[in-house]
């Protein structure tokens, strides 16, 4: 993967945060819907499959020359490129827990499960966070 620079890295840094934000949103929408007593089986198997959708493009949001040395405004920690196979690891037990909460959460008779399905997708969110995102 070739090192971005200067505005390739902004614009590498805002795609990535658009993508973020999706991902976020769609959570959003999961945790609204599973707290919700007449949950919409339909909204919460669409926003799992927006976040399934990201786990294949999420390894590409970091390229060399994206993180705080570009002088951009970021909130991805210098340990993503300098605990690089950290952040593999972390990143694919992310997608692992993506792939199974997606699987109940797009599941209508898994119902009963959704609520740990959520929980558990948002604390692989977490712990992707704690070590690799500066808080803020």
């Amino acid at each position: 993967m070739a090192q971005v620079q200067g505005a390739g890295a902004a614009e590498v840094i805002n795609a990535r945060q658009q993508g973020f934000k999706k991902l976020g949103a769609a959570f959003k929408v999961i945790h609204g819907e599973v707290a919700s007593a007449s949950a919409d089986a339909a909204k919460v198997a669409a926003a799992a499959q927006e976040i399934k959708a990201s786990t294949d493009v999420i390894g590409s949001w970091f390229p060399p020359g994206s993180g705080p040395e570009s002088g951009q405004k970021t909130h991805a920690k210098a340990e993503i490129w300098t605990d690089a196979s950290g952040f593999a690891a972390t990143r694919a037990a992310f997608v692992r827990q993506v792939e199974k909460s997606a699987r109940q959460l797009g599941d209508p008779r898994e119902r009963a499960a959704w609520k740990d399905a959520s929980t558990a997708l948002g604390q692989a969110c977490k712990d992707c966070h704690d070590s690799y995102r500066v808080k803020g």
